[in-house]
């Protein structure tokens, strides 16, 4: 697990809930 890896996927869950949390 590369530092692009756990960042990436730390972004993407972070973007997902902030839009969910603006949509709402």
């Amino acid at each position: 697990m590369d530092s692009s890896y756990f960042g990436r996927t730390a972004h993407a869950l972070k973007t997902p809930r902030r839009v969910t949390q603006r949509s709402s």
